[in-house]
């Protein structure tokens, strides 16, 4: 029976091995496939994997373009982690888009939080010192999403302390939270609503599409960053996610000229 279960053993070591290598080898081809997509869409990638003892496998495709007058990147990274038990993996996927062109003022910020099915009309933020005690533990998931989508440096300027939650019906499946109440509001006028949700809706299919659709979005001094916890797996895909976040920073612009 040992010796059964030592050959069991050695047959998924190898079994998840083979697997390992052909989908890495499957990743490199496609980013190869990638380079050559891209320069057909007028962008520029640079493409690389690598190993290390944090993770098993890093496969990074940096994008860069420029749609309509917003010069931006895009960083589409996938990682594989051993687990502890060196027999199971898990995979981190992530998509950092950016652009410097639009930037709120300093101190200022907007943040999206894309949350299909929940209803976050009915999340209000509270008032008083038991409600002080709720907000906390809102504060601490906001930091938690925060740093996981744009970055730790971002936890001290999103805050729920100073800060106003903007309730739109069209847009009810997203918490929507700013500093700027008046800039926002001008930001999120029926032009820009109707795109967001005409977006949610009716964009082309991704790979990782569920978590394409959680994606989030911050204004703030440092420009415009939209992310999701998905990798983009074509040079197509990172084309539709960067001409979106193109989009929501044109209409930013336009809304701050309007304040000006």
């Amino acid at each position: 029976m040992e010796i059964l279960l030592l050959l069991a053993f050695i047959a998924v070591f190898i079994f998840i091995s083979v697997m390992n290598k052909r989908n890495r080898a499957q990743k490199i081809a496609q980013q190869e496939q990638n380079k050559t997509d891209a320069q057909a869409l007028k962008m520029i990638v640079n493409s690389s994997t690598s190993s290390s003892n944090k993770y098993n496998f890093l496969a990074e495709e940096d994008y860069s373009g420029t749609t309509g007058d917003i010069q931006w990147t895009l960083v589409s990274k996938e990682i594989e982690f051993n687990n502890n038990n060196h027999h199971s993996h898990t995979w981190k996927r992530t998509t950092l888009w950016s652009t410097m062109d639009v930037k709120m003022q300093e101190g200022k910020f907007l943040m999206f939080m894309s949350t299909p099915r929940i209803d976050n009309s009915k999340n209000k933020i509270k008032k008083g010192f038991f409600a002080g005690i709720v907000n906390t533990f809102a504060e601490l998931a906001i930091d938690l999403y925060v740093g996981s989508y744009f970055g730790p440096q971002y936890k001290s300027l999103v805050n729920i302390d100073g800060a106003v939650k903007i309730d739109i019906p069209e847009l009810k499946n997203f918490f929507i939270l700013t500093n700027d109440e008046s800039l926002s509001k001008k930001l999120l006028n029926d032009v820009a609503v109707k795109f967001i949700v005409n977006w949610m809706h009716n964009k082309p299919r991704f790979a990782h599409e569920s978590n394409v659709n959680m994606w989030g979005a911050l204004f703030s001094e440092d420009g415009v960053i939209v992310s999701c916890q998905a990798d983009m797996t074509t040079a197509a895909e990172a084309k539709v996610f960067a001409d979106f976040g193109a989009s929501l920073a044109t209409l930013m612009k336009e809304a701050t000229l309007q304040v000006s």
